[in-house]
């Protein structure tokens, strides 16, 4: 679906995601990095209490 005029294929709602996305790069990266850290500490502890 192409936006009249500019010949964009991306919907408003995501070119404001990625723009937000693009903007806050320091915040993107902190928020990756907490889930990277989230998921890896429920890994350990799952794999310790198996232990």
């Amino acid at each position: 679906m192409t936006m009249a005029g500019n010949g964009s294929s991306i919907r408003p709602r995501w070119r404001k995601v990625l723009a937000d996305l693009w903007d806050n790069k320091m915040r993107t990266v902190l928020v990756v990095a907490s889930i990277a850290v989230g998921v890896f500490a429920i890994g350990l502890v799952g794999t310790a209490f198996a232990v």
